[in-house]
């Protein structure tokens, strides 16, 4: 269990690297055993990291972890089954793998295959990368659900956690959704995608979304 936190500014603002830390820190319990930041050099873009250490306890673990190149950086939750067999076969394919990390295995494959990486993806997981070229951040989440992935749009921010509380703490304004009220009176649960928060929603099993130019889909 690792939390994960992002955020997409489009207002021209820069992040406010106290707020991100808050948001990611109050998911310490997530992931005791490391902390991770990553702002882009425009500063409208940050991910936040919280590690519970399972898979390669050296420092190659460490998220957010970017390309070698700079592009593309991934905050990940979760664990890869088959991550052994995926790096063979990108070693096959010529890419030389620098760690013993199942995130970076899922992030080169991201680079080659875009989105058709999650059909060779085995594991529970929840994951968001930036493409710096692009502008544009890719998130997905596993077929059975089993990692969160929370979600808050407006005009001019993107945020993303692992838990609801990380988006609250970041301090985005928050009301009572009414559709999920009676919809957790009527059957005991609250139906993918509504949260108990009108602004926040849950991304749904085996789903996965793009965000660019100001809209997500």
């Amino acid at each position: 269990m690792c939390g994960i936190f992002g955020v997409i500014n489009f207002n021209g603002n820069h992040i406010d690297e106290q707020r991100l830390i808050r948001a990611r820190d109050s998911m310490f319990h997530r992931g005791p055993d490391d902390e991770g930041l990553f702002i882009n050099s425009d500063r409208n873009v940050g991910f936040g990291f919280r590690r519970l250490s399972i898979i390669d306890l050296s420092p190659g673990g460490h998220q957010p972890m970017s390309s070698q190149d700079g592009r593309f950086t991934i905050v990940f939750n979760g664990e890869i089954y088959n991550y052994k067999e995926l790096g063979k076969r990108l070693e096959a394919r010529g890419e030389k793998l620098h760690t013993n990390s199942d995130t970076e295995a899922l992030l080169r494959l991201f680079i080659l295959e875009g989105a058709e990486c999650l059909s060779h993806l085995r594991g529970m997981f929840a994951f968001a990368i930036w493409d710096e070229k692009e502008k544009s951040l890719f998130a997905a989440r596993d077929r059975f659900g089993i990692k969160p992935f929370y979600y808050s749009y407006s005009f001019n921010e993107f945020i993303f956690s692992s838990e609801i509380k990380g988006i609250r703490q970041y301090g985005k304004s928050l009301t009572t959704s009414i559709k999920a009220v009676d919809a957790f009176l009527k059957t005991g649960s609250i139906p993918n995608p509504l949260t108990i928060y009108k602004e926040i929603f849950s991304l749904s099993a085996g789903n996965y979304l793009t965000v660019k130019d100001n809209k997500y889909e």
